[in-house]
């Protein structure tokens, strides 16, 4: 009989599960010259969709520049140039959530002596994220967040010297929040809960007869 309403019970709670889900919001930054820093609000996760189990945030963008460098070292040589941008996702409080420093790399760009060379170029795109399991109320609600995307960055060009380098650097992507949910797809009916209250009053009978004997 015991054995009976411990079944009865577990039948119930297999009546109710859940399946995961998740929904994401995205913003575009960019092109932007650094160092800049680019507000980006995307929306709260709407408790009326489910359970918040996890957030991941995810930050993707390239950098772009340029170099210019005038070799007066009097001889010809090459440069090693780089073109490089740290992008920073960050809370409304400026604490970073996920970065990432997508480089173009030119290791041998010739320049003669006494001549002047540009080179401009945009690296790959590179990505990069990260996932909280706790803390989740500043993102829960029916509002907005304010994330900020810092952007700090560098075009530079190594080799003889004397020479003169002049550069810019800009950057361009997106920030994106995902929220990871369970929703559940069961909810017990009236005859569901009249089965677990009998197996519950069935088993304090049960229990009550032990102790009595």
């Amino acid at each position: 009989m015991k054995k009976l309403l411990v079944i009865s019970l577990l039948s119930v709670a297999a009546s109710v599960s859940s399946f995961a889900a998740s929904v994401s919001y995205s913003s575009n930054f960019g092109s932007s010259t650094t160092t800049f820093n680019t507000t980006t609000p995307l929306s709260q996760f709407d408790p009326a969709l489910g359970i918040l189990t996890s957030i991941t945030f995810f930050i993707s963008g390239s950098s772009s520049g340029s170099v210019s460098v005038t070799n007066n070292s009097g001889f010809d040589d090459f440069y090693n140039v780089n073109i490089a941008t740290t992008l920073r996702m960050r809370t409304p409080a400026n604490v970073v959530l996920t970065q990432v420093t997508p480089v173009f790399n030119d290791p041998a760009l010739f320049v003669a002596n006494g001549t002047t060379v540009t080179e401009s170029n945009t690296s790959a795109v590179a990505t990069n994220s990260s996932t909280i399991f706790s803390g989740f109320a500043p993102y829960t609600g029916l509002g907005t967040v304010n994330f900020n995307v810092l952007g700090t960055g560098s075009s530079t060009a190594a080799g003889s010297t004397p020479n003169v380098v002049t550069s810019t650097t800009s950057a361009i992507g997106f920030d994106r929040v995902t929220y990871n949910y369970n929703v559940p797809t069961g909810v017990p009916e009236p005859a569901t809960m009249g089965l677990l209250g009998s197996a519950l009053l069935g088993l304090g009978f049960l229990k009550f007869r032990t102790k009595k004997s």
